[in-house]
């Protein structure tokens, strides 16, 4: 398990009494929207247990209350190296595949198993990293909040590539990403035929359909 800097923080905050994600957010200056996320992110990773509450006039006002870190979570604080890598356990790995500059094909079949093919696994995988790093690059150009979002999603990204390859988790991310990747925010970017061509290189591996999706610069 890797853990970037924000991720870090936000349990460091945890363990030293701040036990909701507006209290979160205040502390260490991020959006509410990115500590929610993240939140939402460490906690399928089981790092802390805690509860939604609801305000009863608006059902979707909630609000994370943290009651503590669990043992995964102190270790990932304060001895990272001792956590378990628990993709080494997991069953549903996607084999990437394929001459280099190709589709990877479909991560799933109809049942929604993963179909594992075997040609060219690293190369495929390194590929795909270099694209997501190099729309990191990009969006350095976006405003300070879609920037910090757009980044957390790729990173995530990249950490699930590397790790577990959840294909569901996969698209998931990939998606949250191009809802921030908005047209007025892509005429932003200076290598924008590249950045187009990355993106759309990207939902062909990870099969997600982007023809609703303006890319200017195809």
């Amino acid at each position: 398990m890797k853990l970037n800097q924000n991720q870090l923080d936000i349990l460091r905050a945890i363990e030293n009494g701040q036990w909701s994600d507006t209290e979160i957010a205040q502390e260490l200056g991020l959006h509410i929207s990115t500590v929610r996320y993240l939140l939402n992110v460490m906690k399928d990773q089981d790092l802390f247990d805690s509860h939604l509450t609801y305000n009863d006039e608006d059902s979707r006002k909630t609000k994370y209350i943290i009651h503590k870190l669990t043992d995964k979570g102190k270790v990932a604080i304060n001895n990272p190296d001792d956590l378990i890598i628990e993709e080494d356990f997991m069953t549903n790995k996607i084999t990437f595949t394929g001459p280099i500059n190709a589709p990877i094909g479909v991560l799933q079949n109809s049942d929604g198993n993963t179909v594992n093919i075997t040609q060219n696994n690293n190369q495929n995988i390194q590929e795909i990293i270099n694209s997501l790093e190099f729309l990191e690059k990009e969006v350095q150009v976006f405003p300070e909040e879609e920037k910090q979002e757009a980044l957390i999603y790729l990173d995530s990204l990249k950490t699930e590539i590397k790790t577990s390859q959840n294909p569901a988790k996969i698209r998931t991310f990939f998606k949250g990403f191009l809802k921030i990747a908005t047209p007025v925010l892509i005429s932003l970017i200076v290598n924008g035929a590249d950045f187009a061509n990355n993106v759309t290189d990207l939902a062909t591996k990870f099969d997600v359909d982007i023809s609703h999706i303006s890319l200017s610069f195809k």
